[in-house]
């Protein structure tokens, strides 16, 4: 049988609209006190009032393996079924540990141990929907290889009415018969009924014609899954079922029903609702799915949703940003909440200011954007839209704080420490706030209270920082380069001047040696650790490409245009994906690659 084939038949058995529960079962499924002992069954052959009827020469074969399933009930008829359909015979016989567990909501790993072979699916686990039978096929498909023939399965058909089928008959006794087919379905028709049945790809099977059966109607306003004694179907359906109890499971609720004439059943009072609560970043277009249709849509950020248990899919999408997918099972009375920040396009434009004035510096930090001129600044605030300008003249900002000639200033340009010195710049580091004052002291700070920690004299003026972790490098006006090791306090690892160094680009460390790449001189200082020598070199090496470059207007980013900006490029400062673009004439800030 064709891989198309099985499938096919899977689907045939879960998704039929209606159909009878009067089902042919594998005879290692039943109770063999039941036949009274007229009939004798073996693996591959029966014998039927004395008669004997055999399969064995066609079976002999096929892999037999004795079944260890470790999961939930409720998968192992899909793992039976899937073994099934690949050939194999569930039997006493070689043994085949199969272990099915939800490690997460709706995500199952799935691990077989067979012939001293392991295999899992760890590096892609399944995720339970539409395609979930299929992904079960496919996994043991791959592990065990197509076994399956079609093959002659022998079936007992107890009935004590006469009925014709589109089987070979073997023998008819007056309460047993006999039937040989080869094929996957069978059609058979009796005093009242007719069957269209699925034979199970065993040797011996058995059908019960004997039993009274009535119609079970289960309806839902939604499709939804659900098992009747440890059976799984789909509702709505039909269903014909034998008399007496039947146990019927929906979405974590059991119900038993005593079948004595027809009678149907609403699955949405066994399925409560669930509550989903969605709040999105932005007004976005909000779509959930069921299954493959379109359940609900709507332009919100927030939404409160009352759901029926299954398998969802939302999606939030909006222009300029990158669309938000997840796929979601959902249980009776649960309650989801998801909070989605939509992450935005690169180019797309957060926030953009004409300039009235030219600015002179920017620093960018914590979502808030700090201008500086020459005798005002102006505070951005992104995530409220607020813009304060003050007549301050500031030189420094983190995010928290901002800092002006002679003082620490608050997010609303507030005194909250002042110095009897002018400060020309700072940095944080692991042991306090270094501020670099005129008079060539550095002075530290305790960050949450302004505590003096400790001051130091110092022999130049800082120019131009740059830190990386523990490290700090200090360029004064005249060339000098200054590396600190701050984890401990101050230890300075090298204080030299290099001719025609303008500015420090960047710092690499190994546990080797510290190089420090240098702008203008275009070349490189390196600090070895051990022997504490230093390494000039005029080679730059630096393997990074130039990250920004304006040609006509345009700004690139990797060499991928980004932004249109107008007038002469001053400063490009970044904060995590964000991106703030000063010139003479505007200021933009845009999310970049």
């Amino acid at each position: 049988m064709s891989l198309i084939k099985s499938i096919f038949i899977w689907s045939f058995i879960l998704l039929t609209s209606s159909f009878f529960s009067t089902s042919i079962e594998r005879f290692y499924e039943l109770d063999s006190s039941a036949l009274e002992g007229k009939v004798i069954v073996q693996t591959y052959q029966l014998s039927v009032y004395g008669n004997w009827f055999s399969v064995k020469e066609w079976w002999a074969s096929q892999p037999v393996v004795t079944l260890k399933f470790e999961g939930e009930e409720k998968y192992r008829q899909l793992v039976e079924t899937s073994l099934e359909q690949l050939g194999f015979v569930l039997a006493d016989g070689d043994l085949m540990r199969i272990r099915l567990e939800e490690v997460q909501k709706g995500v199952l790993f799935l691990e077989t141990s067979y012939m001293g072979s392991v295999l899992d699916n760890r590096d892609a686990l399944m995720t339970i929907g539409e395609d979930f039978e299929k992904m079960i096929f496919d996994f043991f498909l791959k592990a065990f290889g197509q076994h399956y023939k079609e093959l002659p399965r022998l079936i007992i058909v107890k009935s004590e009415n006469r009925f014709t089928t589109d089987a070979q008959i073997l023998y008819t006794g007056p309460q047993y018969s006999v039937l040989k087919s080869f094929k996957d379905e069978l059609s058979l028709k009796g005093s009242q009924d007719e069957y269209n049945l699925i034979v199970p790809f065993y040797p011996i099977c058995y059908l019960d014609l004997s039993q009274e059966n009535f119609l079970l109607s289960i309806d839902s306003s939604e499709k939804l899954a659900f098992s009747i004694d440890s059976r799984v179907y789909y509702a709505p359906i039909e269903l014909k079922m034998n008399k007496g109890v039947h146990r019927i499971e929906c979405c974590g609720n059991l119900r038993h029903v005593y079948l004595l004439k027809d009678m149907r059943i609403d699955l949405d009072s066994m399925a409560q609702k669930a509550q989903l609560s969605l709040s999105v970043s932005t007004l976005a277009n909000i779509e959930i799915y069921r299954t493959d249709e379109l359940f609900f849509s709507s332009t919100e950020n927030e939404i409160d949703i009352e759901l029926t248990p299954g398998q969802y899919t939302i999606s939030v999408s909006k222009e300029g940003y990158q669309e938000y997918i997840e796929h979601m099972s959902i249980n009776s009375s649960e309650r989801l909440i998801r909070n989605i920040d939509l992450v935005p396009n690169p180019g797309t434009l957060i926030h953009s200011l004409e300039l009235e004035k030219g600015y002179m510096d920017v620093f960018f930090c914590d979502k808030r954007v700090l201008l500086i001129g020459a005798d005002e600044s102006v505070l951005i605030d992104l995530a409220s839209g607020e813009t304060k300008v003050e007549k301050v003249r500031s030189f420094w900002f983190d995010g928290q704080i901002i800092l002006s000639e002679n003082k620490i200033l608050d997010m609303n340009f507030k005194p909250l420490f002042s110095f009897d010195e002018t400060l020309n710049s700072a940095v944080n580091t692991p042991g306090g706030l270094w501020v670099f004052t005129a008079n060539k002291n550095i002075i530290s700070l305790n960050p949450n209270n302004y505590n003096l920690l400790w001051k130091r004299r110092v022999d130049y003026l800082a120019y131009d920082i740059v830190k990386k972790d523990e490290l700090v490098c200090v360029l004064d006006a005249y060339s000098r380069l200054i590396l600190i090791d701050c984890e401990l306090g101050y230890t300075e690892r090298f204080n030299v001047r290099i001719a025609g160094v303008v500015g420090i680009d960047s710092i690499e460390e190994s546990q080797e040696k510290i190089r420090v790449y240098l702008a203008g001189f275009e070349g490189y200082i390196d600090y070895y650790r051990k022997s504490k020598a230093l390494d000039i070199g005029k080679n730059k090496t630096q393997t990074s490409e130039k990250e920004f470059e304006l040609i006509d207007n345009l700004l690139y980013q990797w060499e991928k245009p980004l932004i249109k900006v107008w007038g002469n490029l001053i400063k490009i400062e970044k904060n995590d994906d964000l991106i703030a673009v000063l010139t003479d004439k505007e200021l933009k800030v845009c999310v970049g690659y």
